[in-house]
């Protein structure tokens, strides 16, 4: 049997998902060691939040994890993905994005009662064909183990979040989202997943709802981040 695979890989190769070049026989994920490299060293940030659950004020850290810096190559790819139907990238993003968690916290999967996403409503999905964050949470929720749960709705239209300013983007998603199944998430400990994260808007306000709805504890995990501090801080 492994001498047809070899011969197989011989006419048709595995390629790196990002650079196309072929890959190593040894490699066991979708990248060659080359982009591994110079896509390594994401920084964990952290946000912070503070919202009112039941009439006192809460304040919380939450860890964000990414997998990619929104640069270069990955940067085309993330976009393609998520408005040009480029589907089959969610395979990459949600692989390296449980890989990146498993090297910062190796026990999430075990700790870690439940992954869920930050929706689209209902009719942007509908015009899309799908949801790009859910489908790199379905993904996600395979490689990981963690059991998937839709948590969040998206209840009020907004504008696209990536053709506004900072301070639009914090703005725009004030009430957008509302906890849902909430038996699921009181006293749970939950994954919060997005394609991309820039000024942490849509994260927080996905986290606050978490919160408010009882969840323990919550880290996000994200496909891509800003590769400038200055955009967090």
């Amino acid at each position: 049997m492994k001498i047809i695979d070899n011969l197989i890989r011989c006419f048709y190769p595995d390629r790196c998902l990002i650079c196309k070049n072929i890959l190593e026989i040894e490699r066991n994920r979708g990248i060659c060691k080359n982009c591994e490299e110079n896509t390594q060293g994401c920084d964990i940030r952290y946000i912070d939040l503070s919202f009112e659950r039941e009439n006192e004020i809460i304040s919380e850290k939450v860890y964000c994890i990414s997998a990619f810096y929104l640069t270069g190559k990955i940067k085309k790819m993330i976009y393609a993905y998520k408005f040009n139907e480029k589907t089959s990238y969610a395979e990459l993003f949600a692989s390296e994005m449980n890989i990146k968690l498993k090297k910062e916290l190796p026990n999430a999967a075990a700790d870690f009662d439940y992954v869920t996403y930050i929706p689209l409503s209902k009719k942007d999905k509908s015009k899309r064909g799908y949801d790009q964050s859910e489908l790199i949470c379905k993904k996600f929720s395979k490689y990981s183990g963690v059991k998937l749960k839709r948590l969040l709705a998206k209840v009020k239209d907004n504008k696209v979040q990536h053709q506004l300013t900072a301070s639009q983007r914090q703005e725009n998603v004030i009430g957008v989202y509302k906890a849902i199944n909430e038996k699921f998430i009181k006293g749970k400990k939950i994954i919060l997943c997005d394609d991309i994260v820039t000024t942490k808007s849509t994260l927080k306000e996905g986290c606050k709802e978490l919160f408010k709805a009882g969840a323990s504890e919550i880290i996000c995990v994200t496909a891509t981040t800003t590769e400038y501090k200055s955009k967090w801080e």
